[in-house]
């Protein structure tokens, strides 16, 4: 947890605003059914800290010549439309997962990335969806929640989860 992790503001008598205090490892909303994404953000399921990065941040990558058809990350970009990557400690990247079907799902037994040794992962956990030309993080119903980093201010409503730190929070309003 940084010193100033992030701000809660009230502004009404039921409305409460969250805003991170551009705090080292961000600030975590819980998903309740999906949430929109945008590249760059950073999701956490489990234990584990992951970064959707869209396709469209690197169109401006022309191919290395006319001759070759090798195009940034390698590979022919036909239907690729994004990527995952696992953060480690110290913001150390890890593995990345391309996307190109519709969908990538996680989980601790089921899905396409999986992640058996964490036990806070649900069996068949969350997904990452492309529909309509828009991004969204999907929990699957998950038994200890998925979790989206905040970027802007957040409404918060009576009973949400966060993660601040490694702790997590709800919000009661009285």
């Amino acid at each position: 947890m940084s010193p100033t992790h992030c701000r809660f503001e009230v502004t009404s008598k039921d409305k409460i605003l969250l805003m991170d205090a551009d705090s080292q490892n961000g600030t975590f909303l819980r998903v309740q059914d999906r949430a929109k994404m945008l590249s760059g953000d950073r999701f956490r399921i489990g234990r584990q800290l992951l970064q959707f990065f869209s396709i469209k941040d690197f169109e401006a990558f022309e191919e290395i010549s006319p001759e070759e058809s090798t195009k940034f990350w390698g590979s022919s970009d036909k239907g690729l439309w994004g990527r995952i990557v696992r953060i480690y400690e110290n913001n150390m990247q890890g593995e990345s997962i391309l996307l190109t079907k519709s969908s990538l799902q996680f989980g601790r037994e089921v899905g396409d990335l999986t992640f058996p040794y964490d036990g806070y992962v649900s069996g068949s956990h969350a997904r990452v969806e492309l529909q309509n030309g828009e991004f969204y993080l999907r929990d699957l119903g998950s038994s200890n929640g998925t979790f989206i980093s905040i970027r802007r201010p957040i409404r918060l409503q009576s009973g949400e989860l966060m993660l601040i730190g490694q702790k997590l929070v709800r919000i009661e309003v009285l």
